[in-house]
């Protein structure tokens, strides 16, 4: 008698959560979000498990909250608040699709005085704070249909299932998003959450919270993961120990922060400016490259407007004088390194392991992104890796305020910083 062998089951497929998603992470914190949007119907088993899963929310509460709408309070950690407030907001009227977000401990903040002040309610008061710090052209966009995107130009996949139904404004570090992590040989490998980051990486679950929430670098065995926290987003890439031996002789010889040599090694390597050709990012790497090439050597500047002044007195004479406004900042000590790049500096650690993962959110495992969306998934991880990374933050605004000031004397018109 033969025993007939079943065939293997299939794994369950993952349900699908987004089909359309838009980078902000660009933007200036805390509006520094992915807009992940969904034009099918609703799972709401299935979105309420992710996000119970993604923000510490009992299932059960973020069930009745995706039903309902609401907000949910972190509870406090002993006598103080740690972490802020999760909304989800339904239009009774149905004309706009349903929302959900976070707010940090600053903001829910913000949202309690503004209801105590007015008398509104915290999810009104939730939302108005939440609204007012996105970026501008999203913020426009919101009460528009859709977003105000161009149905012609989406995917018949997308658009067959008619409007949008819900969005949510995510960034967090959940294992249900995938994000490309580029290699020192130039591979571009997927992690999805903190414990595939450790487990694929060799390093303990604590190891990759620290290194991922503080930033800083992890030494192992003369090799390097770096990580960079802008607007609160984390990018990490993975240096060899040659790369990393040329990253500390360049910033040996030309005194630079480990971060802008590293930089430079990264932007210089073949092998991975090879993966970003791969993923067809090249034109727009270019592009990027060129703006790095002033920003990691040069270190952040402010950007002044050609009014009267400085007009008469040419580009040269506004440039000698913001060098010198410059030095007087770091000779009262407002110096640039107190900024972010400091705390990078501070928070080098070492531990037994190496690795790489970073960038912005590039798709979600639950589902990618369309065709048809504002963002390719691959692109939009792989240049948030570089953008983040391979990007000197801002410095104090100590050392901001002074230098700007100190042009203002001269008759200068600072703008902003670049």
């Amino acid at each position: 008698m033969f025993r007939i062998k079943k065939r293997a089951s299939p794994p369950a497929k993952l349900p699908t959560l987004y089909n359309i998603i838009e980078d902000y992470t660009e933007s200036d914190a805390p509006g520094n979000v992915t807009v992940c949007a969904m034009t099918e119907v609703e799972d709401v088993k299935a979105h309420a498990r992710v996000l119970s899963e993604s923000y510490g929310i009992p299932l059960e509460v973020m069930t009745r909250l995706l039903y309902e709408g609401g907000h949910y309070s972190y509870p406090q950690d002993g006598p103080l608040v740690t972490r802020g407030l999760f909304a989800c907001k339904i239009d009774p009227a149905g004309q706009e699709p349903k929302q959900t977000w976070v707010l940090d401990m600053v903001q829910y903040a913000e949202a309690e005085q503004l209801a105590r002040s007015y008398g509104l309610s915290l999810e009104e008061a939730a939302a108005r704070v939440f609204y007012r710090t996105l970026a501008p052209e999203l913020r426009a966009r919101l009460p528009e249909k859709n977003l105000g995107l161009d149905y012609a130009k989406l995917d018949r996949a997308i658009v067959r299932h008619g409007d949008i139904k819900y969005i949510d404004f995510r960034k967090d570090w959940s294992p249900h998003f995938k994000r490309l992590c580029i290699m020192p040989d130039g591979r571009l490998v997927e992690t999805s959450g903190l414990d595939e980051f450790a487990s694929l990486h060799g390093i303990t679950a604590a190891q990759a919270r620290t290194l991922i929430e503080q930033g800083g670098t992890l030494e192992v065995d003369g090799e390097v993961l770096a990580c960079q926290i802008v607007n609160g987003q984390p990018s990490v890439a993975r240096f060899n120990r040659r790369q990393y031996a040329r990253a500390k002789e360049i910033g040996a010889t030309r005194g630079l922060h480990i971060m802008d040599a590293l930089s430079e090694v990264g932007l210089s390597d073949p092998a991975l400016m090879q993966a970003l050709k791969r993923r067809g990012q090249l034109k727009t790497t270019l592009v990027f490259l060129s703006i790095l090439g002033v920003t990691a050597c040069s270190g952040p500047k402010p950007i002044l407007y050609p009014n009267a002044h400085y007009e008469t007195v040419g580009k040269e004479a506004a440039e000698r004088d913001t060098a010198e406004c410059q030095e007087m900042a770091e000779a009262a000590g407002a110096t640039p390194e107190k900024g972010k790049g400091a705390q990078v500096a501070g928070n080098t650690v070492a531990g037994a392991g190496v690795g790489a993962a970073g960038g912005a959110v590039g798709g979600a495992v639950v589902g990618a992104a369309g065709k048809g969306s504002a963002i390719g998934a691959a692109g939009g991880a792989t240049m948030g890796l570089l953008r983040g990374l391979f990007r000197r933050p801002k410095p104090s605004e100590a050392y901001m305020g002074f230098v700007n000031r100190c042009l203002k004397e001269r008759g200068y018109d600072p703008v902003g910083w670049k």
